[in-house]
């Protein structure tokens, strides 16, 4: 109150005020032209300079929240841009060289990065079900595939087939018993479950089934 009462005083608050906004101003727009250099850098696939870009403009101009928001969006970017990378490196591996190992360790560092992508899952399961050695190992690849789509039931009876092949018949007929939940007028799996039962297998209630699992749990441990 007093510095207003004072004309030079005044003054001299004023402009300080002008030279602040004028500050803030310019600021944003450094801020904004270093925004536009980190997106040509994205769009050049240098995801280490455009973050650096990204970091110096939000310095300028802290209190908006899209130059974090972007950074948040190129690490996904990246992450994804690689996760595609090791998978079609691993297909490649598979088909151009039979590298069954080789392929099998690519696609698991592509669902590492990408995770929710039930068809890397699949992939990887298909590749490790024709692998001699990796056959068991394709049921947990193939499980994770329908955990992600659980309403794709082609992909279910693809593994009760499997499981039957392996010679796990009592999860095969406890997954065939689902299916028929879900089209009781499937005959084709109808068959299948019958010829189980003529072997003496029938599906397990889900109450069983779980407690099988706590078991096979606790002895894991």
């Amino acid at each position: 109150y007093i510095t207003l009462m004072d004309d030079t005083k005044k003054r001299a608050y004023i402009d300080s005020l002008r030279t602040e906004r004028q500050e803030a101003e310019d600021n944003k727009v450094k801020a904004m032209q270093l925004f536009n250099q980190g997106m040509d850098k994205v769009r050049a696939g240098k995801f280490d300079e455009a973050r650096e870009l990204f970091r110096r403009a939000a310095k300028f101009d802290p209190n908006s929240p899209v130059y974090y928001s972007v950074l948040e969006d190129i690490d996904k970017e990246e992450r994804e841009g690689n996760a595609v990378k090791f998978f079609q490196a691993g297909i490649l591996a598979f088909k151009q060289k039979n590298d069954y190992d080789r392929a099998i360790k690519l696609i698991r560092k592509a669902i590492s990065l990408r995770p929710l992508d039930p068809t890397y899952h699949l992939k990887l399961a298909e590749i490790q079900a024709l692998s001699g050695e990796h056959k068991q190992e394709a049921v947990d690849s193939y499980l994770a595939a329908l955990d992600l789509d659980p309403g794709n039931q082609e992909l279910r009876l693809l593994i009760a087939n499997f499981l039957k092949n392996l010679g796990r018949k009592q999860e095969a007929a406890n997954m065939y018993r689902d299916i028929l939940k879900w089209n009781p007028e499937h005959t084709v799996v109808e068959k299948h479950l019958q010829e189980l039962l003529k072997e003496g297998i029938k599906p397990v209630k889900d109450a069983d089934r779980a407690k099988e699992k706590a078991v096979e749990k606790e002895q894991a441990l």
